[in-house]
């Protein structure tokens, strides 16, 4: 659950705050004076205040003020109730497309420019990372990520024309399993492979034999379904309202269905309690109102995707079977302490801090962990003193999302790419085909909840 607050506080003791026009997964409070925002995906505890009345008046007064995101953000939000009305608001940037961005001051008739440069973060369809440069230096906001080790080193907004490192002065970082409880978490591949092993197991006994995944967040499976889809040649049941948010993406929407008669369903979350199983008045096992799974003679495996309850139980397996019809699979969307670590010592910035209070954890220990990652700790560093790692070489990772490659140089990246000016279009309304540009290769579609028991089934993560 993000604690981030929406400025851009330079900790280090002055507690000054950076591009104060601009907040970020915040639309509340002091938030509403700002001139620039940004979304980075569509969960709920980075949409605070995003559907009040006060936002939209201040964006209707304000006609320079815009809300900046992904084009399948962007997508998402229209098809999301309550948040339709903001989509003339809405402005896309395309992942690694530098963005040169004028924002509006009051007392300054020309503005600021600053270059926006959003890149994948792994964490959900859309999510993104957002890359400031500008005059008051050089600030990496990762809202929430899951990338594995040697990521980094695969987005080439990171890097300069030559390979190398650029220097980040101010990181602001996922940090929701920066605990040693969760030191290494499995990667989504091999979930993904033991869910297929689940799912196959079951349904291959019968056509009366279906699988529910049960799921807390409303976005953040989608690659589940997909490799379901194309292994069993099954779409995915999900509720209607979820169906509607999916219809603006193609790729997802046709993995997905309203019709109840497949064997694979996330249709059902808990209602009460975050248990695995609701009962109805009866004492049987409700499953959400769907025909297909309340009819008699229908055999029903509950696969529950999980991340908190194994880091809680410091559990290292990647599934545990609850009982004859219920199984947890460890599946995140947050980067574990090594893949932090990893990420934090690559790029090596100035000064890092914490978006998210981990479990079990103050802020300050939080904080002392990530100046224990920085070459020169942040209360003792200064920007002239930054040093940058150097350059890993690229390799090519196959994704569902991307399929042409990009013309490179000899370092493996493109040439630097000049900023396109931000009325320049960036084909917001354009469809998003199977090689668009929406994340690097793999680390693209997913997005995770922090699976607490208690959870309510909005898209908090």
């Amino acid at each position: 659950m993000s604690s981030f607050e929406g400025k851009l506080v330079h900790g280090n003791g002055n507690h000054n705050i950076l591009y104060e026009a601009i907040s970020l997964d915040r639309f509340d409070g002091d938030n509403l004076k700002s001139s620039l925002y940004w979304l980075s995906h569509a969960h709920c505890d980075h949409m605070k205040g995003l559907e009040s009345h006060e936002l939209t008046k201040h964006l209707i007064s304000n006609p320079g003020v815009k809300i900046y995101c992904t084009d399948i953000t962007k997508k998402l939000l229209r098809h999301m109730k309550g948040y339709q009305h903001l989509h003339r608001h809405l402005v896309t940037l395309l992942i690694d497309e530098p963005t040169l961005v004028l924002i509006p001051v009051n007392d300054q008739s020309q503005g600021v420019c600053i270059t926006l440069t959003a890149m994948s973060a792994g964490h959900c369809p859309g999510s993104a990372m957002l890359l400031i440069e500008g005059a008051d230096g050089t600030v990496l906001y990762t809202g929430d990520f899951r990338l594995d080790k040697g990521a980094a080193s695969l987005l080439p907004a990171l890097h300069d024309s030559f390979g190398g490192v650029k220097k980040v002065d101010h990181l602001y970082c996922d940090t929701t399993f920066l605990t040693r409880k969760t030191m290494n978490i499995v990667s989504r591949a091999e979930c993904e492979e033991e869910i297929v092993e689940q799912v196959k197991s079951h349904i291959s006994r019968g056509n009366n034999y279906h699988v529910v995944l049960k799921t807390k967040a409303k976005l953040g499976y989608e690659n589940v379904y997909k490799i379901l889809y194309e292994i069993f040649k099954m779409k995915t049941h999900v509720r209607a309202e979820d169906a509607e948010v999916y219809s603006g993406i193609p790729e997802i929407n046709e993995i997905v269905t309203l019709d109840n008669r497949t064997q694979v369903h996330t249709c059902w979350r808990s209602v009460q309690g975050g248990g695995l199983q609701d009962k109805n008045a009866a004492g049987l096992v409700s499953h959400g109102g769907c025909d297909t799974l309340n009819r008699p003679g229908v055999e029903v495996k509950v696969i529950h995707l999980s991340t908190m309850w194994f880091a809680l139980t410091e559990n290292k397996h990647t599934s545990v079977k609850v009982d004859s019809d219920t199984v947890r699979c460890c599946y995140s969307f947050h980067s574990s302490y090594s893949e932090i670590e990893d990420f934090i010592r690559y790029i090596n910035p100035c000064y890092a801090y914490p978006n998210v209070l981990p479990m079990d954890a103050t802020m300050e220990q939080t904080q002392h962990l990530l100046n224990s990652f920085l070459s020169k700790r942040a209360d003792d560093a200064s920007p002239e003193l930054c040093q940058t790692n150097s350059w890993k070489s690229v390799h090519e990772i196959d994704s569902w999302w991307i399929a042409e490659k990009r013309s490179t140089n000899n370092t493996g990246f493109s040439s630097p790419k000049k900023p396109k000016l931000e009325n320049e279009d960036n084909g917001s309304e354009q469809s998003t085909p199977t090689g668009s540009r929406e994340a690097t290769p793999e680390l693209s579609l997913w997005s995770d909840s922090s699976d607490l028991e208690n959870e309510t089934p909005a898209d908090a993560d």
